[in-house]
């Protein structure tokens, strides 16, 4: 049995005509809603979002970071928001990594735009259905990484602006395969950023 749908989801897509059955599952008490909604929900918002930029890539490891930012409306007063989409052996299965990078990256900007971020959770950002529950991380990472990983990881952490993005980014490096200094290092950026963060 599903449980209850939050009322602010269900006004929040409402709003936009967009209905919550169709849009939106219950994974074991995690909302999910599938991307095509995202992509609806903001093109009838008005999220404009700017050509991303590629932070890191790796073809031959299947590794990609892209950062997106954009706005809702028009106007420079228009609420503005930037977040990144990420692709790796060790949080996707697809075998287009550049696609689900844009699509996460494109999924999480229009629901922070749009008010939604933590709220519910795109079906692009989960790993694996197993046993009905949600995976967001692979079960073992085939790759070995590399420096360029842990550097990708590192501009992560330095370029979040809410507790929220960077205690994700410390979520992925955690199941990452980085060895032991590489993640000890990458501690003290998040250390660091958390309290910048957190004084304002």
């Amino acid at each position: 049995m599903a449980k209850p749908l939050d009322p602010f989801i269900k006004e929040m897509l409402e709003k936009y005509d967009i209905d919550p059955r169709r849009a939106l599952w219950d994974c074991h008490g995690t909302w999910i809603i599938y991307h095509k909604y995202v992509e609806l929900l903001g093109a009838k918002a008005g999220v404009q979002i700017d050509t991303p930029r590629v932070i890191e890539c790796s073809v031959e490891k299947k590794f990609v970071v892209i950062q997106v930012a954009g706005q809702l409306g028009d106007g420079d007063d228009a609420p503005y928001a930037w977040t990144f989409g990420e692709a790796a052996p060790y949080n996707n299965k697809n075998a287009y990594p550049f696609a689900m990078a844009e699509k996460r990256a494109k999924d999480r900007l229009i629901l922070k735009l749009v008010g939604l971020a933590g709220h519910v959770y795109t079906d692009e950002d989960v790993y694996d259905i197993k046993d009905g529950k949600p995976q967001w991380e692979a079960p073992a990472v085939a790759d070995t990484p590399t420096i360029g990983d842990s550097n990708a990881f590192r501009t992560m952490l330095e370029e979040a602006q809410s507790l929220e993005d960077l205690n994700a980014f410390a979520k992925e490096i955690g199941a990452s395969d980085l060895p032991a200094p590489s993640k000890a290092a990458l501690r003290k950026v998040y250390a660091k950023r958390k309290k910048e963060i957190s004084n304002g």
